[in-house]
């Protein structure tokens, strides 16, 4: 369980340095008409993550609980690759990705699978096949998951205000521009 706490805590690390640094603060992808479909995948990954996070840290799941942060893990997956496939088009008007942030994703998904794969690991095949229960972790587990999983809860949230609020500034560029455009039709 040692190495899933320090693989998912540099995971952490990594990714809020990326999602704050790159995507919101940097090139604001919540404001860009082409990477309006990036950041709604950026926003469901870290609302993915909270629950995905307490199941895997914050308790011991089996049964149908154990499911369900496996089905977590496998939707992040999903979500990573759409990622991928759609920042080439994304981000295009900005040179694409810059080496750093190539070098962070990368980590990421590597980080994340390992972590996932490290918990699996500590799970024998009864724990699947057990009924739905919720255990207790280890308190040094409790204490990183909750770590994780209280400001994950900001961010996630902050992503899904930024989805709204970047829809409406693109909504309002867009009619400042329309009269600008007939003018010059006209």
């Amino acid at each position: 369980m040692i190495l899933a706490l320090i693989l998912v805590l540099v995971f952490a690390l990594v990714a809020t340095t990326d999602s704050m640094y790159f995507h919101i603060w940097k090139y604001r992808l919540h404001e860009r008409a082409e990477s309006q479909y990036e950041h709604l995948l950026h926003t469901a990954n870290v609302v993915v993550f909270v629950p995905q996070i307490y199941l895997f840290v914050c308790v011991v799941p089996s049964g149908g609980w154990l499911w369900l942060a496996v089905l977590l893990s496998l939707c992040t997956l999903a979500i990573e690759i759409a990622d991928v496939l759609c920042e080439n088009d994304s981000r295009r008007s900005l040179g694409g990705l810059v080496p750093a942030e190539y070098l962070m994703h990368f980590l990421m998904s590597g980080l994340r699978m390992g972590f996932v794969f490290a918990v699996l690991a500590t799970h024998p095949l009864s724990d699947f096949l057990a009924p739905a229960s919720l255990g207790e972790a280890p308190w040094y587990a409790q204490l990183l998951g909750w770590c994780m999983v209280l400001p994950g809860t900001v961010v996630a949230s902050l992503h899904v205000v930024l989805v709204f609020s970047g829809r409406r500034a693109l909504a309002a560029r867009t009619q400042d521009t329309r009269p600008a455009q007939s003018a010059a039709l006209g």
